[in-house]
């Protein structure tokens, strides 16, 4: 640890009004950064700016985004109540929709066919050459069909 010290150097600058602390890590390149919260940041879990900017709704995303999730924006709303029971009713459909999966994939079984798993919309599977783990592998067209607002392969999960 001591040889650190070489590589980076801390700093940290208290502000008088706040018990917040920024740290600021300098190396060759600067990696990141922390930042002070927002002036209101007790009703927003003292999350940072960033931090709230980023489940801001975006015009054109996939109906499977999480930003689109109705109980979270509820919740953002401070609708705690409503939130609480779409997020119930999203999560019998999750259930309804894995009882039906499995039915199928039962039915296929006993009839002797076999049963696709899942596959993900927008990665594909494949055996990293390195290490022979499995991992998920970005396929490249989110960006077309964003641009092309063909959301026709995404399943209705909300």
């Amino acid at each position: 640890m001591r040889g650190l010290n070489k590589y980076v150097q801390m700093l940290s600058n208290e502000i008088n009004d706040s018990s917040n602390k920024i740290f600021i890590a300098i190396t060759k390149s600067m990696v990141i950064r922390g930042y002070l919260v927002c002036p209101d940041c007790d009703k927003y879990y003292n999350f940072t700016v960033l931090a709230c900017q980023m489940n801001e709704q975006e015009d054109g995303v996939a109906p499977t985004d999480s930003r689109n999730r109705p109980d979270q924006r509820l919740m953002e709303e401070g609708k705690w109540d409503e939130a609480n029971a779409v997020k119930i009713e999203l999560e019998e459909k999750q259930r309804a929709a894995r009882r039906q999966r499995e039915s199928s994939a039962e039915q296929a079984t006993s009839g002797g066919q076999p049963y696709p798993p899942y596959e993900p919309v927008w990665f594909k599977k494949e055996t990293e050459p390195i290490t022979g783990n499995i991992v998920h592998v970005f396929k490249g067209d989110y960006w077309t069909c964003k641009e092309n607002a063909d959301w026709s392969r995404c399943p209705n999960i909300f």
